[in-house]
């Protein structure tokens, strides 16, 4: 710009905000379908939609978010939360219905026996030496839940959650509140826990079981827990490159060949391998499996009997990733996009054939195709909108620091 009063408006003109436009047969700035007088009124509205932008308001499939604390811990029961850079990441909540729980479960009055006592007023007492269960029902096989008690008067014993195969779930030791997460699932009496342990003797009050919508995310074992990380400005989830994996038993009510949009933010460190997946929904290793993927051959769909290749994304640098393709799609039909512009074709394979598998895995990074680097952000919408995709490529930049 040489001279700033007179070339200002052509400047501008020139490096509108992505999804803005100029009018000039009516001489006006346009964005998100709306009409602005001048250049400034424009701006400020766009600047307001984006920063007051909220994912969930489209009805996402999975929305994670690592800048949000209050949705992870360092182990999958979610007794410890993750509070600083460095933390081990073992459960991620996933935000796309808004963490929205169910009804108290314990007010329809749990089944117990001696050697607990009703005190009346909502806690219960159990004689310690003597074994006794303390029963709720009333979950779905599949269900995600939230457990919250208080103990009091243990003298530091703790007391045990089982489910109904008789498998523990977390064990809550000591006095005062305590809050965990499990997901209702096993062959016998899947919907059946219990509360027990012979040494224990004490007080539990402040009992709440509920559900927690959302397809949440844990790992697989202790040494697959991603790490949190952040500088101040900017949180992520660091992905080792080896056997780092999140997971949620799910393919989110989605056909063998459904409509997606991806969109993760993310920071590839480095590669090691020609496609590791960021993602995947399907089985492992099964043919018409759908995966998006970076790697040396550069940015991919993958099918595990085809692929989609696109453009190289080099390590080192932040990105807005998006993979989107509509219901029905052939492989050679699939699409990319890197930072709000769509990839060019590098080559396909097996261009014209479909997906099909409908197993129920979602997976974050892939043990053996293992993502190595920083993800911001990720988000899943089933049906989209070209509009729908522009928003959250926006959001997911502000998350990874980038401008589009």
């Amino acid at each position: 710009m040489t001279n700033p009063k007179t070339d200002y408006n052509d400047y501008v003109r020139a490096n509108l905000p992505l999804g803005m436009v100029y009018n000039g047969t009516v001489d006006r700035y346009q964005t998100n379908d709306h009409s602005f007088v001048t250049y400034k009124e424009a701006d400020w509205y766009y600047n307001y939609i984006i920063n007051n932008f909220d994912p969930v308001s489209l009805d996402p499939k999975i929305l994670i978010d690592p800048s949000d604390l209050s949705t992870m811990f360092q182990d999958t029961a979610g007794t410890t939360p993750v509070t600083s850079s460095g933390d081990p990441v073992g459960l991620v909540l996933d935000k796309s219905q808004g963490l929205e729980l169910g009804e108290n479960l314990f007010l329809a009055g749990p089944m117990f026996s001696s050697p607990w006592t009703d005190n009346g007023d909502g806690s219960y007492t159990k004689q310690a030496g003597l074994n006794g269960s303390f029963d709720v029902q009333g979950l779905s096989s599949g269900d995600f839940a939230e457990i919250r008690l208080t103990i009091t008067g243990s003298g530091g014993e703790a007391l045990n959650l089982f489910d109904g195969d008789n498998q523990l779930l977390v064990t809550f030791s000591g006095d005062g509140s305590h809050r965990a997460f499990f997901r209702a699932e096993g062959s016998a009496r899947a919907t059946f826990f219990n509360l027990n342990k012979t040494s224990f003797g004490g007080t539990i009050s402040n009992l709440s079981l509920r559900t927690v919508k959302g397809n949440h995310l844990t790992a697989p074992s202790g040494s697959s827990r991603p790490t949190y990380q952040t500088d101040g400005t900017s949180s992520w989830l660091e992905f080792d490159g080896v056997d780092d994996q999140l997971e949620a038993p799910t393919r989110f009510g989605l056909s063998a060949n459904p409509s997606i949009l991806y969109v993760c933010g993310v920071r590839p460190s480095s590669y090691s391998t020609d496609a590791a997946r960021l993602w995947q929904l399907g089985a492992t290793g099964v043919a018409g499996t759908l995966s998006g993927a970076l790697g040396t051959q550069g940015l991919s769909w993958r099918f595990n009997n085809g692929n989609r290749i696109f453009e190289d994304v080099p390590a080192g640098s932040d990105y807005v990733i998006t993979y989107s393709r509509q219901a029905g799609d052939t492989y050679g039909d699939s699409k990319a996009f890197v930072n709000g512009a769509e990839s060019t074709q590098i080559s396909t394979s097996n261009g014209n054939d479909v997906p099909i598998n409908t197993a129920q895995f979602f997976y974050v990074s892939l043990v053996g195709n293992a993502f190595q680097g920083r993800m911001y952000s990720l988000t899943l919408l089933e049906e989209h909108t070209p509009e729908q995709q522009l928003q959250l490529e926006l959001w997911s930049s502000r998350k990874t620091g980038i401008t589009l």
